[in-house]
Order: C-alpha cells, then structure tokens, then sequence
C-alpha cells in the first residue's frame, strides 16, 4: 500500500507539488521572522537613542550646577519605564 502512494506519474506529480509548496512555506516563513526581527531591532534602536537624548537634554541642569535633586525626578520618570534596564549620568 505504501509503494502504491509513491509510485505512478500521479503520485510523483502530487508529492513533487507538495515538496515544492511546503519549501516555500518554509521560505516564505524564514523570510518574514527575519525581516520583523530587523524592524523590531530598528525600533529598539530608535528608541533608545530617544531616551538618551531626553535624559541628556532633563539632566543637564543638574550636571552643570552638581545638584543631585534635580537629577532625581528624571531617574524617577526613567524607573517608571519597565523596559529600561538601567540609566547612568556622568559629567563629561
């Protein structure tokens, strides 16, 4: 039964087709993951370098006058963001 579903011109058409189709599939599918993990790295990207130019722009006060409570409440805003990891302010 089993020689009976792979043999005949039939049959070798079918699962030619159906290799052919499932390769694609598999393509097609690699492709899309690939291309949304590129925007989704884009986007991280954008958005951190976001978040460092307003904690630039929010601390610069409190670097250039050396006044640790007015770096406070911008540390406060960043804590609040729960995909941030950790923030660090120096004085270059």
């Amino acid at each position: 039964m089993l020689t009976a579903m792979f043999s005949g011109f039939k049959a070798r058409v079918f699962w030619s087709i159906t290799i052919l189709v499932l390769l694609l599939a598999a393509l097609l599918t690699a492709t899309t993951i690939y291309q949304r993990a590129e925007a989704l790295k884009e986007q991280i990207k954008k958005r951190g370098n976001s978040i460092a130019k307003n904690l630039a722009q929010n601390s610069e006060l409190g670097i250039l006058t050396t006044n640790a409570d007015f770096l406070r409440p911008v540390m406060k805003t960043l804590r609040a963001d729960s995909a941030l990891l950790y923030a660090v302010v120096y004085n270059h």
